[in-house]
């Protein structure tokens, strides 16, 4: 076989090298390279005079040329330096010129190495990319500040019943005033609801917008000013004939085009004709998605009332004054009113919280759990080229050998093996922030509608954070190579031409794999617990039957519909020409339907007349909802004992009372409670119970049974219920095309009413669990990179591996070892990596299981089923990666293992 003159005077050349370090450190690089291929070629012509005479040859005439041109030529170069030597500058510029040597030698090195460059910035693309994609949202929700003046000032202000469960709940008319009247920390404070209204214009459908029901002080709380008109004066918070609205930006751009001129101008707003005064500013959006703010005007009567609670408050801390000097101030009024009103408010407390915290405090642990699971998939990747580092590393080390035999210090090969980090670093972030850009528009189409409020753009913010997540991924995943070039010792390197590598240094990268496997099982683990959990949650029974159930709201205007009978009676003619649309199988009604989100819940506290009251503190409440006879049999909600309402059921006759199971067990745990009589607190109702019904899930699938009340509107009249119902529609078909009959059949009542929460019972459904979707396809999307980056970064390690033992596997087969051995040896080291892998990632599980629990619905963090499922999966997976690098090693002919040397 044909050996190159270098391969066969190897131990000459290395003689050499060592001689050559015995020269003064700024000459030997001038000469190294030229008199080592002037030593190469001597070592050639000498063949002829036989081994030893021809080193001994060759040597003699390179000491003869070197004593003779060395010296001339150092006196030549250090003349002609001076000559040419630039004025010496002050600053940075040395480091900026290593700098860029440095940046020129790592490009060359990216033309020599395309493919292991490509696969390493592929890599780095994946985690940086999945990592600004996700804080873009995480920053549009949780971090962007709130658009307003100071907004770390505004604060929202709410009741609690610690007690009973609830730590934010609405407060009532006078809670509110009393807050107003009495505090000493707040600079303005302004109550505001919200609600819906019809906008109608002649000759167009009417057209229902969410509306927002405000104190003319709501905007200088927030100090918004208007970017056309005015905001509500204080008389308009009186009652009287103020019929004035301002719109929001988004509205008036898209329902009026922007018109400037529109200030002055009237619409119906309710069938009540509204002046519009104002056009608030772009971002102002509180309440959320709100088109229209009108002033909150009160009666007096309205404004004592402790009963009712449905004002949300914002309020804005004054100069100096502190969020927990704002809590203990509302706190003292709270004991206060306590004491003044114990019936309506013992048991009463007062949360103080920022406004932006407020808004964004259910989406949060999501949000971050989110961010977490995507830094997980950015540092697997980091493990995963810094594996490569090493593994192009250990090949370099004659390269770095030579480098520091010519007087290159361990300082400059780390700094030079940092930018090639740092290069590979940007190289990836360009490439991820394309992967990004992608993947925001993927996160708009699939994030519910609670994160589609905040707009979702790669902003400043984005890329600063873009910036530093890649230097310091440059860092992470460049500082163990570096460290390992720097520490390359010469001699030993020469010697073994890089050809071995130390047991330390292949421990490091088996540690680092391990670590990779570790972490990847941890995020695969998770995203198996979140699809467990997931499906457990969409079949869970939520009371009613959903197939082929259409539900309508339809709100009738008090202007119109003024007396409760009126009232009652529009309802019970849609409940008749509804139930004549062709396809309609059934229809009923009720005040809200299950799966209505705990904003939607009206609790109502009761007591049993033949009992003393409880106190305050201890008064026990159920959900209370208004609905027509036949609406359990329209939901498919089965009656287990007693009746149901009948048409017989109204006004006149005794009144009757719905309770579901699990108020029947709570409440009436040793009795039968059919025949019990209740008083209902909401104005002092009193009733008898005639029946029991099967419970329903009312605010999410997730929430367990509440007890709920049952009362027909044809009995109560309620004027809160009345103006608003839910028309729930059984079809005998696919509910979808009776869309368009049904909204006829309302317009044909009143065709100045606009229908709207038309949906099937499967979206409302499929709706109420869009964040633990949302969630789940993310974290399953990031678990499957974390597994292939996994995949790959054993593939390199023990292809890498083989390659460093093809002269021992050689040996062994020369000596009778067969290819089964050899497969079975190198997969018992692959295959212990992913053991103590799998064994790491238990443990990570065991350290996150308090953080993963709260997500998790019917399932244990650490449900054993699921481990298992996932350590087979991904030790199948991991045993493929090893399989292919093993069945190369085991097919390895013995003389061509041997050649190697």
């Amino acid at each position: 076989m044909h050996r190159s003159p270098r391969s066969r005077f190897r131990y000459s050349l290395l003689l050499f090298r060592v001689v050559l370090r015995a020269y003064p450190r700024p000459f030997r690089l001038r000469f190294a390279l030229a008199l080592e291929e002037d030593f190469l070629d001597l070592l050639t012509a000498s063949t002829g005079h036989g081994v030893v005479r021809g080193r001994i040859w060759a040597w003699k005439r390179m000491v003869a040329d070197t004593v003779r041109a060395v010296p001339r030529e150092h006196v030549g170069a250090f003349w002609r330096g001076r000559r040419s030597r630039p004025p010496k500058r002050r600053g940075g510029d040395g480091l900026t010129s290593a700098f860029l040597q440095d940046l020129q030698y790592a490009f060359r090195g990216l033309r020599n190495a395309p493919g292991f460059y490509a696969v390493a910035v592929i890599t780095l693309a994946l985690g940086i990319g999945a990592n600004t994609a996700m804080f873009t949202l995480v920053n549009a929700v949780l971090l962007r500040p709130l658009p307003y003046d100071a907004p770390d000032e505004i604060v929202a202000v709410w009741q609690n019943q610690i007690r009973r469960g609830y730590p934010r709940n609405t407060s009532s008319p006078a809670n509110f005033r009393d807050w107003q009247e009495q505090n000493n920390v707040f600079e303005g404070i302004a109550a505001y609801y919200e609600t819906t209204g019809t906008v109608t214009v002649a000759g167009e459908i009417p057209e229902r917008v969410r509306l927002g029901t405000v104190q003319p002080g709501f905007f200088a709380v927030l100090r918004v000013k208007l970017a056309l008109g005015r905001t509500f004066r204080f008389e308009e918070g009186k009652l009287g004939n103020h019929h004035v609205v301002v719109l929001s930006h988004e509205y008036w751009h898209n329902r009026f085009a922007a018109d400037t001129g529109i200030v002055g101008a009237s619409m119906a707003l309710n069938r009540i004709d509204h002046e519009i005064v104002g056009v608030a500013p772009p971002g102002v959006d509180l309440p959320d998605d709100v088109s229209l703010w009108r002033p909150l005007a009160l009666d007096e009567e309205t404004w004592n009332n402790r009963g009712s609670h449905y004002l949300d408050a914002i309020a804005r801390l004054a100069g100096g004054v502190t969020l927990d000097q704002a809590r203990a101030d509302l706190e003292t009024i709270a004991e206060r009113l306590a004491l003044e009103y114990p019936r309506e408010q013992e048991g009463w407390g007062v949360t103080v919280a920022p406004l932006h915290d407020d808004l964004v405090g259910d989406v949060r642990p999501a949000l971050l759990l989110l961010q977490g699971a995507v830094f997980v998939v950015l540092l697997i990747a980091c493990v995963n080229v810094a594996n490569l580092q090493l593994a192009r590393g250990s090949a370099r080390q004659g390269e770095f050998a030579v480098r520091t035999a010519l007087g290159a210090g361990r300082g400059r090969l780390m700094r030079q093996l940092l930018t090639e980090s740092l290069l590979l670093a940007s190289f990836g972030a360009g490439l991820g922030i394309g992967i990004a850009l992608a993947a925001v528009d993927l996160v708009r189409a699939m994030a519910p509608a609670a994160l589609l409020n905040e707009a979702i753009t790669l902003d400043s913010p984005v890329l600063v954070f873009t910036l530093v997540l890649t230097a310091l991924t440059g860092v992470i995943f460049g500082i163990a190579p570096a460290i390992q070039g720097a520490r390359t010792d010469v001699n030993t390197a020469l010697v073994e031409s890089g050809r071995r590598v130390s047991r330390q240094g292949r421990r490091f990268r088996e540690g680092l794999v391990v670590a990779e496997v570790g972490l990847s099982f941890v995020l695969l683990v998770g995203a198996g617990l979140l699809v467990n959990s997931f499906v457990r949650l969409v079949n869970v029974d939520p009371g009613v039957d959903p197939e082929n159930l259409l539900a309508v709201r339809v709100s009738i205007p008090a202007s119109e519909y003024s007396e409760p009978l009126d009232r009652a009676m529009f309802f019970q003619r849609l409940h008749r020409t509804v139930g004549e649309v062709p396809g309609v199988e059934s229809v009923a009604m009720a005040s809200i339907l299950p799966i209505t989100g705990s904003r939607g819940l009206w609790r109502n506290s009761f007591y049993r007349p033949e009992y003393p009251p409880a106190t305050p503190a201890d008064r026990v409440a159920a959900i209370l909802r208004w609905m027509s006879p036949g609406y359990l049999q329209t939901m498919g909600i089965p009656l287990l004992r007693g009746r149901d309402f009948t048409a017989l059921d109204t006004e006149d006759s005794p009144h009757g009372i719905l309770i579901d199971q699990t108020m029947a067990l709570h409440f009436f745990p040793e009795e039968d409670p059919i025949g019990k009589r209740l008083v209902i607190e909401y104005n002092d109702w009193e009733g008898e119970i005639i029946g029991i019904v099967g419970d329903t899930r009312q605010a999410s699938l997730s929430e367990p049974f509440e007890p709920h009340m049952y009362l027909s509107y044809l009995q109560t009249y309620s004027s809160m219920y009345l103006s608003s119902m839910v028309v729930a529609i059984r079809t005998r078909q696919t509910p979808e095309p009776l869309v368009a009959p049904v909204r006829n059949a309302v317009l044909s009542l009143d065709d100045q009413l606009a229908p709207y929460q038309i949906e099937t019972f499967e979206q409302r459904v499929s709706s109420s669990v869009a964040a633990e979707r949302f969630n789940l396809w993310l974290v399953i999307a990031f678990a499957i990179v974390a597994v292939v980056l996994a995949a790959v970064g054993l593939y390199g390690v023990i292809s890498y591996m083989v390659g460093q033992r093809t002269r021992e596997l050689g040996v062994r087969m020369a000596l009778g070892a067969r290819e089964q051995d050899v497969l079975a040896l190198v997969l018992r080291h692959g295959t212990w990596l992913i053991a103590f892998g799998i064994g790491v990632g238990l443990a990570g599980i065991v350290a996150v299981q308090r953080v993963l629990t709260q997500f998790l619905y019917g399932v244990s963090a650490t449900d054993p089923p699921t481990i298992l499922v996932i350590s087979g999966l991904l030790a199948g997976i991991a045993v493929i990666a090893v399989l292919v690098p093993a069945r190369r090693a085991a097919r390895t002919h013995p003389m061509a293992a041997l050649r190697c040397e």
